[in-house]
C-alpha cells in the first residue's frame, strides 16, 4: 500500500471570522470514501459506475487497468451501468478515499457540489428528482461543520435530454417551459431551504466580448429576462439564501466582467434579489496574473453584492507523467495562490475562495487542456505542494506538511 502524506496543519483553523475556504465534492456521486463504505458489514465492498459523469479516482483507474476490468469501468461511464460488473475495492483505493475525505473535512470549511446539483444529475428524467448525492453531500458537510454552496440552476451545459427536447421548435409552449422552471427551482432550492448558503443561479451567460452566450436554452428562448425570473423564484423558495451570478475569465476588468457589472446594476435597480457575483478563477501561468482583480472585486462589492472566488485552480504545463515540465512553475503557482488569497482578504465584502478540486489527480483540467494540469494544492499522491504552504502562509497559518 502506498503511504500517503497529509499536512499536520489545518487551513480552515486559521481562517478569519466570516471567511470561507472551500473545495468541491467530486463527480456525480458521494465523496469516494462514502461510496466505498461497507455499510452491510461484508468483507468485500465494491463500487459500481452509475452514470456518464461518475467520478473515478486515479487509484481505481490504476487498479482497474491492473486487474483487467478497465474496459468495464470505461463502458460504465457512457452507458447504463446496471449490468456492468462491480469492481473490487483494493486497499490502495480505500486508503486514497479515506485520505481524500480527511483532507476535505480538515482543510476546508465550505463545500460545493461539482456536478451533483446540476440539472442533468438532479433531474435526469422529467418529474423525477434524484437527491441522494446532494443529500449525502449535505450530511457530510453537517458532520464536519461546513457551509455548502449550491451549483448551479441555469447553465448551457449538462442539461438532461428531456429538457433539451422541450426546447425543440413546437415541442412546448412558453407557459409549459416556465412551469418546468418553477417546478425545478421549487423542488431543488426549496428542498434545501436553510441548509445551502449560496446558489449559483445563472452560470456562464456571457461571451468574452460581453455579448450574450448562445446555447443556454432558457436565454435563447426568453432572453436575459429569464435570469431575473429564476432569481425571484429561488428567493421565494429560500428567502435567506444568497443568490449569485457566476462565470470564468471575469477576474479582471474586461468586456465580460463589464457585462456582468451592468447586468447586476440593472437587476438591483429593478429590485431583483441578486446577492453576489462569483468569479471562477480558472487561471493559467501562460496568461499572466490578473493584476486588477482587487479593483474588479471592489466595484462589485460597492454595488452591495458579495463576491467570492468560486472555482480556483492554477494550471501549468505538465509532461506525460502529469508532472511540471518546468519545476520552477510550481513556485510561481504557489505565489499566485498566495496572491489570490491576499487579494480576496484585502477587499471588504469578499467572503470566500473555493478551490476546484483537492488533488491534481481529481482535476478536470487534463481532460480539456492537453499538456496542462497540476493545478491544485495537493499532488497525485494527495501530498501537499508548495501551493498548500503558500495558501497557509497567506492565511497566517503555519506552513505545516
Amino acid at each position: 500500500m502506498t503511504a500517503r502524506l497529509t499536512p499536520t496543519s489545518s487551513l480552515r483553523s486559521e481562517l478569519p471570522n466570516g471567511f470561507y475556504l472551500g473545495n468541491v465534492v467530486p463527480g456525480a456521486g458521494h465523496l469516494l470514501g462514502g461510496s466505498l463504505a461497507d455499510k452491510d458489514g461484508g468483507s468485500k465492498p465494491t463500487v459500481r459506475p452509475t452514470g456518464d459523469d461518475i467520478f473515478v479516482s486515479a487509484a481505481l483507474l490504476r487498479q482497474a487497468k491492473k486487474d483487467g476490468t478497465l474496459g468495464d469501468l470505461i463502458s460504465g461511464l457512457t452507458t447504463d451501468a446496471k449490468d456492468i460488473p462491480a469492481l473490487p475495492v483494493t486497499d490502495e483505493v480505500r486508503n486514497e478515499a479515506e485520505t481524500l475525505e480527511h483532507l476535505t473535512a480538515k482543510q476546508f470549511n465550505s463545500l460545493t457540489p461539482e456536478n451533483q446539483g446540476k440539472w442533468q444529475e438532479i433531474a435526469p428524467a422529467r418529474n423525477q428528482f434524484h437527491f441522494s448525492e446532494m443529500d449525502g453531500l449535505l450530511d457530510f458537510a453537517k458532520e464536519n461543520g461546513q457551509r455548502v454552496r449550491g451549483h448551479c440552476l441555469l447553465w448551457h451545459n449538462q442539461n438532461p435530454q428531456w429538457l433539451r427536447d422541450m426546447f425543440e421548435e413546437g415541442a412546448a409552449t412558453d407557459e409549459e417551459l416556465r412551469a418546468v422552471l418553477v417546478q425545478h427551482i421549487n423542488h431543488v432550492v426549496g428542498r434545501y431551504k436553510g441548509h445551502i448558503a449560496q446558489w449559483d443561479v445563472a452560470n456562464e451567460i456571457f461571451n468574452e466580448d460581453g455579448s450574450v452566450r448562445v446555447g443556454n436554452p432558457w436565454i435563447d428562448r426568453f432572453g436575459l429576462e429569464i435570469i431575473a425570473e429564476a432569481l425571484r423564484l429561488a428567493h421565494q423558495a429560500d428567502p435567506n439564501c444568497q443568490l449569485y451570478l457566476n462565470d470564468y475569465n471575469v477576474e479582471s476588468i474586461n468586456a465580460k466582467s463589464d457585462a456582468y457589472y451592468e447586468l447586476s446594476k440593472e437587476l438591483l435597480a429593478a429590485g431583483v434579489p441578486l446577492h453576489g457575483f462569483g468569479i471562477q478563477g480558472h487561471l493559467a501561468l501562460q496568461y499572466g496574473y490578473p493584476n486588477d482583480m482587487r479593483e474588479n472585486m471592489a466595484r462589485f462589492t460597492a454595488l452591495g453584492l458579495g463576491v467570492e472566488i468560486t472555482e480556483l485552480d492554477i494550471r501549468i504545463f505538465v509532461d506525460e507523467n502529469d508532472e511540471a515540465r518546468i519545476p520552477e512553475d510550481l513556485d510561481t503557482q504557489a505565489e499566485w495562490y498566495a496572491r489570490v488569497i491576499s487579494d480576496a482578504l484585502a477587499v471588504p465584502g469578499v467572503t470566500g475562495v473555493t478551490i476546484w478540486g483537492v488533488a491534481d489527480s481529481y482535476s478536470w483540467i487534463p481532460s480539456l487542456f492537453k499538456g496542462e494540469g497540476a493545478a491544485l494544492l495537493f499532488d497525485d499522491n494527495l501530498a501537499p505542494k508548495q501551493a498548500y504552504a503558500a495558501v497557509s502562509g497567506a492565511l497566517g497559518a503555519p506552513a505545516g506538511g
